[in-house]
């Protein structure tokens, strides 16, 4: 069987180290005491990941899903494991496996999902939320191209779903307004497991199988902005 593009990571259960914007700034300090601050880059999300130790038929795995992103060819799919849900409904979500028994304001079970109703730079509109639906400065957002494009972001400030099941969410990084805009078919978001693309950073891997008994396997990915 092929394997399908973006892979997921192949086991879940993983011990996060740090997931988190990398800046690509100069600072450069005047004598008369201004400060210029130059980005260099957009930012963009970089995750440092170590697994619990892991069995040896666990580390096939993890090895197989590292050989086959062919050294950075191809990009993997990844998720911050501690922000997998909003704060405000975290536990209840990984007790029920997702938001049960959530409404959205017009009928119909809450999976996670909304319709992205507008964006801007560090703004997303959106529809199809349950009423009072908490939204809390932190908590990631994360948005799905119907041409297989993703991308993360974290919410900045708190809101709240109204009556109608509406909410604008200010974020961070930047969203690529080029790349995702409300007339993209297939464009939605996601509270659930929010994810974006990654390739991994070269010589990070590290996978000692010598010391015997379980061990853990650690690396670090960077966001492909595409």
């Amino acid at each position: 069987m092929a394997l399908t593009f973006p892979l997921p990571m192949p086991i879940e259960k993983i011990r996060l180290s740090d997931f988190n914007l990398a800046e690509y700034m100069a600072t450069n300090m005047l004598g008369g005491g201004q400060t210029q601050v130059r980005s260099l880059a957009q930012r963009r999300w970089r995750a440092v990941m170590t697994t619990p130790p892991v069995s040896e038929a666990d580390a096939q795995k993890w090895e197989a899903w590292r050989d086959a992103q062919r050294g950075g060819l191809r990009n993997a799919r990844l998720y911050n494991p501690a922000r997998a849900y909003p704060v405000a409904y975290r536990q209840a979500a990984i007790d029920a496996g997702g938001f049960v028994p959530m409404v959205k304001a017009g009928g119909g079970a809450f999976t996670g999902a909304a319709v992205v109703s507008s964006l801007a730079t560090y703004a997303i509109g959106l529809s199809g939320l349950p009423i009072g639906f908490l939204i809390g400065a932190g908590d990631l957002v994360g948005l799905i191209g119907g041409d297989g494009k993703y991308a993360l972001h974290r919410i900045v400030e708190d809101a709240v779903g109204d009556g109608a099941g509406l909410a604008t969410v200010a974020v961070e990084a930047e969203v690529l307004t080029n790349l995702f805009n409300v007339g993209s078919p297939g464009v939605t978001a996601t509270f659930v497991k929010p994810s974006c693309l990654m390739t991994f950073e070269t010589g990070t891997w590290s996978a000692n199988r010598d010391a015997g008994g379980p061990q853990p396997i650690s690396f670090s990915m960077i966001q492909a902005l595409y």
